[in-house]
Order: C-alpha cells, then sequence, then structure tokens
C-alpha cells in the first residue's frame, strides 16, 4: 500500500508523488513518515524534449509554457483510497451527525423511548400523587418510587449508550443496522461501558472547580472513546487513550462541532417542550379551578414527555461520538480505515 506523507508547507497528507513534490504547492516533501526530504526526480528524457519550447513560426504568436506537473505519469491509488486526504471540518461533522442519526433514528428512538421511559413513569407518579392542599404527611413515600426508577434508568443507560453508539458507527461504515446486533454489543460490553462512564464522570467532577475548563478540554479528548471501544474490542482505558491520540491536533474542531451540535438539540428542546407545557397548561387551566388536582395530572403528563423527548435528544449526541470517531480515524489512517474495525469483530 503506498505511504502517506505530508507536505511541511501547506501539510497537504497525500501519497507521496514520483517527482518527490507536493501536488498542491510543489514544494518537496517528505517520503514516509519521519523520512528525510525527498531529492527531486528529473523528469525522463521524453518528458523533457516535450515540454521544451520550440520556437514559434512566423507570424504566430509564441507558445505559452506548459502547466505545472504536465507530461509526468499519473499516480495511481489503492482500490478505495481517494488522491485528496480527508480532512476533519466542524461543518463536515456537523452534517455527518444530523446525517446519520436521520438513517439510524428507527432504530436507535424506540431503544431511548425503552431506556427512559422508567424515568418518564417515575415522574409521572410523583407529579400524579403530589398533594395540592398541603404539605404531605409522609415525604418520603413520594420519593421511594421515583428512587427505585433512577436506580434502574443508571443500569439501562450503559445499554443504550453502546446500542445506539453501535448503530451509527454500523451505519457509517454502511454495514446493515439491527435489533439483535445493537442489543448484543451493549451487553457484551456492558461492564467496560460502566467503567467508561465512571472514569469519565470521577475525572470530570474532580476538575470541575476549574470554571470547567479542564472538564471541556477532557470531553473533547474523550470524545471519540465509546465508539472506539466497542469497534475495537479495547478496554476502557486504551480506549480513552485512542481517543486521546485521534482528537490531538484537531480537539478545536471536535469541540466546535459538538458545541454546535448541542445548541441545536438543546434549542429544539426548548422550542418543543415549552410548546407542549404552554398547550397542556392551555389545556387544563380552565378545569383547575374546580378540580385542583387536573393541573397536577397535567403536569405529570408534561413532565413525563419531557422525559422521554429528552432520551431523544441523547441519541443525537451519543450518534456524535459515532460519527467523530468515523471522521477521526478515516482523517488519520486514510479512507481504508473505515473498514479496519471488522478485524475485531
Amino acid at each position: 500500500m503506498a505511504e502517506w506523507t505530508q507536505c511541511p508547507s501547506c501539510q497537504l497528507k497525500h501519497v507521496a508523488r514520483p517527482d518527490g513534490l507536493c501536488p498542491r504547492c510543489r514544494h518537496p516533501i517528505a517520503v514516509g513518515w519521519g523520512a528525510g526530504p525527498a531529492a527531486p526526480v528529473p523528469a525522463p528524457a521524453a518528458v523533457a524534449a516535450s515540454t521544451t519550447l520550440a520556437p514559434p513560426a512566423p507570424g504566430l504568436p509564441p507558445a505559452s509554457p506548459p502547466p505545472p506537473g504536465a507530461g509526468l505519469p499519473a499516480v495511481t491509488f489503492p482500490v478505495g483510497m481517494a488522491a485528496a486526504p480527508y480532512a476533519f471540518t466542524v461543518g463536515r461533522f456537523i452534517g455527518g451527525v444530523f446525517g446519520t442519526w436521520g438513517r439510524v433514528a428507527g432504530w436507535i428512538v424506540p431503544v431511548a423511548l425503552v431506556a427512559y421511559s422508567p424515568g418518564a413513569f417515575a415522574l409521572y407518579r410523583l407529579y400524579a400523587r403530589m398533594p395540592t392542599g398541603g404539605p404531605p404527611a409522609d415525604p418520603l413515600a413520594l420519593f421511594r418510587p421515583l428512587a427505585g426508577f433512577l436506580i434502574l434508568l443508571v443500569l439501562i443507560t450503559p445499554l443504550e449508550r453502546v446500542a445506539i453508539a453501535r448503530a451509527g458507527v454500523r451505519r457509517l461504515r454502511q454495514e446493515p443496522v439491527g435489533l439483535a446486533d445493537m442489543l448484543g454489543t451493549a451487553f457484551r460490553f456492558f461492564f467496560p461501558t460502566v467503567a467508561l462512564l465512571f472514569l469519565v464522570g470521577l475525572a470530570v467532577m474532580g476538575t470541575a472547580c476549574t470554571l470547567f475548563i479542564v472538564p471541556a478540554i477532557l470531553l473533547t479528548a474523550w470524545a471519540a472513546s465509546l465508539p472506539a471501544m466497542i469497534t475495537e474490542g479495547i478496554g476502557p482505558i486504551e480506549a480513552l487513550k485512542r481517543s486521546w491520540a485521534l482528537t490531538r491536533g484537531l480537539r478545536w474542531q471536535v469541540f466546535a462541532g459538538f458545541l454546535v451540535v448541542t445548541l441545536i438539540v438543546v434549542a429544539v428542546s426548548c422550542v418543543l417542550q415549552g410548546a407542549l407545557t404552554a398547550v397542556v397548561v392551555a389545556a387544563a387551566v380552565g378545569v383547575a379551578r374546580e378540580d385542583p388536582h387536573r393541573m397536577m395530572g397535567a403536569m405529570s403528563v408534561v413532565q413525563a414527555t419531557n422525559v422521554l423527548l429528552q432520551g431523544v435528544y441523547d441519541t443525537v449526541l451519543t450518534t456524535a461520538t459515532a460519527v467523530a470517531y468515523h471522521q477521526l480515524r478515516v482523517a488519520a489512517e486514510g479512507p481504508v480505515a473505515q473498514h479496519l474495525g471488522q478485524v475485531f469483530e
């Protein structure tokens, strides 16, 4: 397979040309990673003869010089590798996130709704049982069911994250997405995912006193850790190291991409939840004067629906981690890297 090299002048990554020059800026480049500058390759005699300007014929304008590189042999690239390198950009990342999410929404949204249904039911029970005439006689009795459902949600969350990331990675690799594969991968990586989320949460909480500067750096550098773990079959610590290496030199772009995606999700969330609350409250305010329990029942429906919507929003952010892993790996290792994950399965 042809080696990729990087131009020291314009930073273009490409396969080395026979003339030893960068195809963009014609600067002498290095052959292979870490090698010294490539010596310019003299043009063949036939090429040199063809590029020599002949004297113009009488009455004709002088011939213009040929364009740079004219007459050189064409460069052949391996199958599956493009001539131009793949660059990780914010726009490409954002488009990839919403494009991939739209293609796998039929699989991942039902999984998220099932995963968040315990929390939704718990909040519904909490608001439905909340008294309207004064404080409850036993306040803890209201929150005991909520605590149990929250514990169940904590156990389900790792399974849901892995299933969604798995669906995103397979779609990006142009492989079929299936519920059996998603759930099988989720249960197989349940304990490693719990350890990974614990390590990330511990690091974020331990550095929260830095005005969230260090947590933002860590979350950006570890954004591709979960897809890397389930795709390459590595452990949690190795996944964090792998994501750290993939994001090196591109963390500003990764941070900006996740920031824009998060702001879009938050904006849509505020609009939908605000509209839902306004509609439900407007419908219940007329009967709330006669029966205050009607208002609490309406609010319980609003809160439960908001939890389910939050699960849908989280599918976008989890899909974003799969897109970040895929695009970062292709940018670092070439377009053929998108198929390398199959060797770990």
